[in-house]
């Protein structure tokens, strides 16, 4: 069993090696250099130093003897060709390290527009008086009755986004997301990208259930303000400490088609109340914390 299980191995990794050549020599044509040399080197080495010869082994009297030295000899190979896809591979992870890091750099750059955009639409919301913390009132449309999860959170969640934009005070920016302030603290201070934040929050459904709840657990919250959905993310970069906000994320910046776990359903529309209390790299910003307070 053992043998079998090594052969195969064996032959797994001599496959993914000859489909990785076709493929790198499609894709890259010049990566034929000394690496492969080094390589090729490698295979050499493990398989006339690094373990006795094919021919040497089946002489070996002893069945034991026999199979330990045919492992030992399996190992070396599958070690070799392991270090040689690896080398061969390493020009196309350097690539796609540097494309991560180039999407990185153009999604700040959105980021950043999109900041510098949002940024009057915030003052005007934060100077807005008046609107319902609790709203929007709503119940869900009939028409959503008996579809399937995905189509009925979709027609709730375009109803809701309707009926929160018929509110006062709730402004929406470009990227869909909907926000009201609730209570706003103009000389406060802002998160920097990825700055962690203590907040307290709640989060609902369309229907006014809860699925989330820093108040119920009676301590707030604290994480990496560039580590949430987007619609978090985009939020957190206006708010400023000693605001509550509340915000109603479209599906596309809250958790997709995918959903989250069995409160959020895929395409779901997501209600938040969120309380900026401070930012623990900042500890001037902290002032006294209520962890029970449920505003």
């Amino acid at each position: 069993m053992t043998r079998i299980l090594l052969a195969a191995s064996v032959s797994a990794l001599a496959l993914a090696a000859c489909s990785e050549e076709v493929e790198t020599d499609a894709a890259v044509d010049t990566v034929e250099t000394a690496a492969t040399d080094t390589a090729m080197a490698d295979l050499t080495a493990a398989e006339t130093v690094d373990a006795q010869s094919l021919e040497d082994i089946l002489a070996i009297e002893s069945a034991t003897d026999r199979r330990e030295a045919l492992i030992e000899r399996g190992d070396a190979i599958q070690n070799a060709l392991r270090a040689r896809f690896e080398t061969r591979m390493q020009p196309l992870q350097t690539e796609l390290d540097e494309i991560v890091a180039l999407i990185e750099e153009v999604e700040n750059e959105l980021l950043a527009g999109a900041f510098t955009e949002a940024a009057p639409i915030v003052d005007e919301a934060r100077a807005c008086e008046g609107g319902n913390p609790d709203g929007p009132d709503f119940t869900p449309p009939a028409t959503a009755e008996d579809l399937p999860p995905s189509a009925a959170n979709e027609i709730i969640g375009a109803a809701f986004l309707t009926a929160a934009d018929a509110e006062a005070c709730v402004y929406r920016l470009d990227s869909g997301l909907r926000l009201r302030v609730d209570v706003a603290n103009p000389e406060g201070l802002s998160p920097e990208g990825g700055e962690t934040v203590l907040v307290h929050y709640e989060g609902t459904l369309p229907d006014g259930t809860v699925f989330d709840s820093s108040y119920a657990r009676g301590e707030p919250a604290a994480f990496p303000s560039d580590r949430l959905i987007r619609g978090w993310v985009e939020a957190l970069s206006h708010m400023k400490t000693g605001e509550s906000w509340t915000l109603i994320i479209p599906a596309d910046l809250a958790y997709g088609e995918r959903g989250a776990g069995a409160d959020i359903g895929p395409n779901s529309t997501l209600r938040f109340k969120v309380e900026l209390l401070g930012l623990p790299l900042r500890p001037q910003t902290l002032g006294e914390v209520d962890a029970g307070d449920d505003g």
